[in-house]
């Protein structure tokens, strides 16, 4: 007689142990046994299948999708089953309450794609710890702050949406008290950001999206309609604060962040058919925003985007470009691909490891949403390269091919409410091209030389000015580019003067364009102008080099300036980047043209005469990135070449283009070791310890540059 596999339920709340065989013919008598499995049957009856973003169709879609090899479902298994086996050799889970809820959300779907029991138990394992870490006071489903209240408990709901038939009644039980208590801490649960008529905060997202998404996961929508109400009227009227292109004055962003918790919670309401939310969700093309602003190029720790609002270079691909493909019309599915695949899919930079969301369970909602079945297409041709929305914000793209993409921006800033984050930001621009953020913002900084804009007597904005908008006034596509006017409005009028700039592009062959910024500005009195670009963004200089000349070189690319009126403009260099100008009415214009770098072999190559006429031949290494390290599958491998990572050359320099040789070597040191003084003074100097040699190094290597 066929064996059959049974759990053994614990008498306590003990992880699952491991599957027990039961033979009907051994110390458990026949009849007993199927009473027992009727029992078990009833109890996974009564609770139901997942009723939360994935069903058993789905997750046999996944399944079918990831056996095939190469693909990227297979990809992004492995990595969330990386994650949980990470996760499995530390029990104890020693990082913090979010880290432990992003493993239970990882473990429990791994179980829904695998049917392996022992994910359930990992998940467990963790909503456990969360009540046993150093965070248990602070950060609990029922207890903190909103963001912790939102992202632990969302853990929780997952958790349990997922793993409640394969949990024992007292871990389920466990589990549901613990979102009861949650959903009745939520409330009394109090925040000026949530109490704001207009909703505009990512908090509202966040909250709210969290707590609905508990509500759905203990289906009490019907025995709670009123707060059920409550939560969806609430995340209806936050959508309502989003342009066309999905732009908040809070920036790119928060926009994601908060984003994720609101886009899972719409995701959560259309799988459970409840679609109230549809067709405002369609209002907003926030697909359309990530395609323009998302670019190619990786920074390191996150893809680069071009910056807006409060927001800095990332957004911390947590999962909200994964779930744009649940919100992107059918139509523009093959372009919107086209563009993941190269920004986070299988074409972008990077290892593996950075691919698909990487950061907490960011991955599980590329598994999920990413459409394998769709034909990706390139949207250059299709797509115009600019586009504007009724927020003022104005983006410029010339393609969608790689990390040497030219994506440009210019705001009007026409929006603003209260009770969110905010810049002033009317007439600020962005550059960004070959990998580099030539003209960056101010992130949450309000320092003027953190932005990269018009300054009047060295502000942008009155001191204690807020609320401030400006206004498109016109804005016009064209076949290359595109011409965008906007007002200073209220924002510069706190300084006292009408302001107006003109920001025209026009992309070029070869991967060039050509930009073109005219401010005009009329005051009652003199002022100083100074119209400025702010290097990189607001920590760094990004590696760019600033010469007097108005020239900025960095990695493959380089911006090329020039003021074209008036002649009495004085150019400052630096960081940030200042044309200055003194008068009362003002027509500064100036042009900027973005190219590639030169070629580095083409570079000068110097040489350098060495104590005694010895030459030495250098060779410039221009900024840029390289892969450093060689891959695990590569023959003859050793182990000290791994692993493979990125690294960034920040600034220019010189080397040799040959190894040292024994003369060079006694040269500069004054000395070479008895074992090799009978060599041919052109034999390579080796056998040589960087310790005790370095400091003689750079002192002559002082002493030749004091000189030069």
């Amino acid at each position: 007689m066929q064996e059959l596999v049974l759990h053994r339920q614990p008498a306590d709340d003990s992880p699952l142990p491991p599957a027990v065989l039961i033979n009907p013919v051994g110390s458990i008598k026949f009849g007993q046994m199927w009473l027992l499995v009727l029992a078990l049957v009833a109890a996974v009856a009564s609770h139901g299948a997942p009723r939360l973003l994935i069903d058993e169709t789905q997750a046999a879609r996944l399944r079918r999708l990831a056996a095939v090899k190469g693909s990227p479902h297979e990809e992004m298994l492995g990595l969330l089953r990386d994650k949980a086996e990470s996760a499995a050799k530390n029990p104890a889970l020693s990082g913090t309450n979010y880290d432990r809820a992003y493993h239970a959300t990882i473990a429990a779907f791994l179980h829904q794609i695998t049917s392996e029991r022992r994910y359930c138990a990992a998940a467990w394992d963790s909503l456990r710890a969360v009540y046993e870490g150093a965070d248990a006071k602070t950060v609990l489903p029922e207890q903190g702050y909103g963001l912790a209240r939102a992202t632990v408990g969302s853990g929780f709901a997952l958790a349990y949406d997922w793993c409640r038939d394969a949990w024992t009644p007292r871990q389920r039980d466990w589990v549901e008290q613990r979102l009861r208590a949650a959903l009745k801490a939520w409330r009394t649960f109090g925040h000026a950001n949530l109490k704001a008529d207009h909703k505009g905060s990512n908090w509202v997202a966040v909250c709210r999206g969290g707590e609905l998404l508990e509500l759905l996961a203990l289906g009490l929508e019907k025995q709670d309609a009123e707060r059920y109400a409550l939560l969806k009227g609430d995340l209806l009227q936050h959508m309502r604060n989003y342009d066309e292109l999905g732009v908040s004055q809070e920036g790119i962003g928060y926009t994601a962040y908060g984003g994720i918790f609101l886009l899972r919670a719409l995701l959560a309401l259309r799988t459970v058919g409840d679609m109230d939310l549809e067709a405002e969700a369609a209002r907003h093309a926030w697909w359309k925003q990530a395609m323009y602003s998302g670019t190619f190029a990786s920074g390191g720790d996150g893809r680069l985007w071009l910056m807006s609002g409060v927001s800095n270079s990332r957004i911390g691909d947590e999962g909200w470009a994964s779930l744009l493909f649940a919100f992107t019309p059918a139509d523009y599915l093959p372009y919107f691909k086209w563009w993941y695949d190269r920004h986070l899919g299988q074409r972008s930079p990077g290892s593996a490891g950075s691919r698909f969301d990487p950061r907490r369970e960011g991955t599980v909602w590329a598994m999920i949403c990413y459409p394998a079945e769709v034909a990706a297409q390139d949207p250059t041709g299709v797509f115009p390269p600019a586009v504007a929305g009724s927020s003022g914000l104005v983006w410029f793209r010339n393609r969608w091919q790689d990390a040497d993409d030219l994506l440009f921006s210019f705001h009007a800033d026409a929006r603003w409410h209260s009770h969110a984050w905010d810049q002033p930001e009317a007439l600020q621009f962005h550059l960004f091209g070959y990998g580099t953020s030539f003209a960056g913002g101010p992130e949450k900084t309000r320092e003027p030389g953190n932005f990269s804009t018009l300054l009047v007597d060295g502000r942008h904005v009155a001191e204690k000015a807020r609320g401030t908008t400006g206004k498109l006034v016109s804005f016009k596509p064209t076949a290359h580019g595109g011409v965008a006017v906007a007002s200073g409005g209220s924002q510069y009028a706190s300084l006292g003067v009408e302001a107006q700039r003109t920001f025209r592009v026009e992309f070029l062959p070869g991967n060039r364009a050509r930009v073109q910024i005219r401010d005009q500005v009329m005051s009652p009195v003199p002022r100083r102008y100074t119209w400025q670009m702010n290097l990189g963004d607001h920590a760094s200089d990004g590696g760019i080099r600033a010469a007097k000349d108005f020239v900025l070189t960095s990695g493959r690319g380089r911006v090329r300036g020039k003021v074209l009126s008036p002649r009495e403009a004085r150019v400052e260099p630096g960081d940030p980047y200042r044309v200055e100008v003194d008068a009362a009415a003002l027509d500064l214009q100036v042009e900027l043209e973005i190219e590639p770098a030169p070629d580095a072999s083409k570079l000068p190559r110097p040489k350098l005469s060495l104590p005694g006429d010895v030459p030495l031949e250098l060779v410039t290494i221009p900024p840029g990135t390289y892969r450093r390290g060689s891959p695990p599958t590569e023959a003859g491998r050793d182990e000290d070449e791994g692993p493979q990572h990125e690294v960034r050359i920040s600034r220019a320099f010189q080397m040799g283009i040959w190894e040292v040789t024994q003369r060079q070597w006694v040269a500069v040191m004054g000395e070479t070791r008895r074992r090799f003084s009978s060599l041919p003074p052109r034999r390579l100097q080796t056998k040589t310890r960087w310790t005790g040699q370095s400091s003689r190094c750079r002192g002559w290597m002082s002493s030749v540059i004091s000189s030069a």
